[in-house]
């Protein structure tokens, strides 16, 4: 009987399955030393590196979904700081914000390690690193500062995100950096009167019985004219803003009265009798004395506040020859001008005003701007708001 051998032969390696188009191609480039992969989007070949064939695949497989989802970003070799210029130029915002980005951008985005490096190139962490250098120094600085500078790379690296140079914003992805509250200690109703009875018969009383009772700001004040103010009709539109700007021609800076920003800003506010009665004088002191001292020198403005000479009184200007002078002779302890738009809104809220109003008056856009900013009273405030309290309670009770 025969037996028929039967041979077994090894079984064919499985064949490696060809790529298919669109699916890219991956090998060991042994020179350079790592993984490469490639793969042609937006009818262009790119190339993706990693250290292992795992993490080379991962970024093609990425920029494939990006591709088919029409958000890919093609690398660029611009770095963050020619990018911020060419952002600058861009721009279509207000002078004084202009000058805002400019200064951030030339002084400490651009001249730091984050200029330097290639925009789509930048991650959170360097953002973070930038943060921190920042903060620690040196000079160390104030952590609102620094603050602003990551906003400002923010919204530059949203225009990035929409012109297509990289895929997000990892400025958003970034720690936010971790700002301090401050307590702003309004005046009390005794130091406003005391500052308004040192203030009595100077050129600048008027103004400082507008700040303390509208809550204006201080450039709304120094922007006001009198085309805005109706005294017949005790009321005064907000229209315009004195700021400090550069010029085009050598970034000489000028005070340039501007438009106020939002629509919430531009407002109408109603005057006390007391506060009109206060801007009578000022106007008839400032038509005849100051106008007769000034002479030839005097420039017909139409500003309600001014310098001797009738030209824009800047903040600087008015803090230095009026405020601190004004403060000293009430005996009051000195605090920014700023502080009179928070006491006349702590004056409101004390009084029973109703929180919308006091938006209003104050020209708030958002109703927790003025909730955040202005619901806390100082202590007399506290004081009497307990005593309200226990009255009602304890009214009919042996004391």
């Amino acid at each position: 009987m025969h037996t028929v051998g039967v041979t077994t032969e090894a079984p064919e390696p499985p064949k490696r399955r060809r790529r298919l188009k669109g699916e890219g191609t991956v090998w060991f480039n042994a020179k350079g030393g790592r993984w490469v992969a490639a793969v042609g989007i937006r009818g262009t070949r790119r190339s993706f590196y990693g250290k292992t064939q795992a993490e080379a695949l991962h970024k093609l497989k990425a920029a494939i979904r990006a591709g088919d989802a029409g958000t890919y970003s093609a690398p660029s070799k611009q770095t963050v700081g020619a990018f911020l210029e060419e952002w600058l130029t861009d721009l279509d915002v207000r002078q004084s914000t202009r000058e805002f980005y400019e200064t951030t951008c030339r002084s400490h985005l651009a001249p730091s390690a984050l200029g330097r490096l290639r925009l789509d190139q930048m991650t959170q962490r360097d953002v973070d690193a930038f943060v921190k250098a920042k903060l620690t120094g040196p000079p160390p600085l104030a952590p609102r500062t620094v603050a602003h500078m990551r906003a400002v790379l923010r919204t530059a690296l949203a225009q990035a995100v929409r012109w297509d140079r990289v895929p997000r914003n990892v400025v958003s992805l970034s720690a936010p950096v971790k700002v301090k509250s401050t307590q702003v200690v309004p005046f009390s109703a005794a130091e406003a009167r005391a500052i308004l009875a040192a203030a009595a018969g100077d050129r600048l009383e008027a103004l400082y019985v507008v700040a303390l009772s509208t809550g204006m700001r201080q450039g709304e004040i120094l922007g006001l004219h009198w085309k805005d103010v109706d005294l017949d009709g005790g009321t005064l539109r907000v229209l315009h803003g004195l700021r400090r700007l550069r010029t085009r021609a050598g970034g000489i800076s000028a005070l340039v009265v501007t438009d106020v920003k939002t629509d919430r800003s531009r407002r109408t506010v109603r005057l006390d009798p007391r506060v009109v009665a206060a801007l009578r004088r000022h106007q008839v002191r400032q038509e005849t004395r100051t106008q007769m001292l000034a002479g030839a020198k005097w420039r017909d403005t139409g500003l309600v506040f001014t310098t001797t000479y009738g030209t824009a009184l800047g903040a600087s200007n008015m803090v230095r020859s009026g405020w601190r002078g004004i403060l000293k002779r009430a005996e009051v302890p000195y605090r920014p001008f700023h502080t009179s738009r928070h006491s006349a809104a702590s004056f409101m809220i004390a009084a029973g005003v109703p929180i919308r109003t006091v938006m209003g008056q104050l020209g708030h856009s958002q109703m927790q701007m003025t909730s955040d900013l202005y619901t806390h009273l100082t202590a007399a405030m506290e004081v009497d708001a307990a005593t309200r309290v226990a009255d009602m309670l304890f009214s009919d009770r042996a004391q």
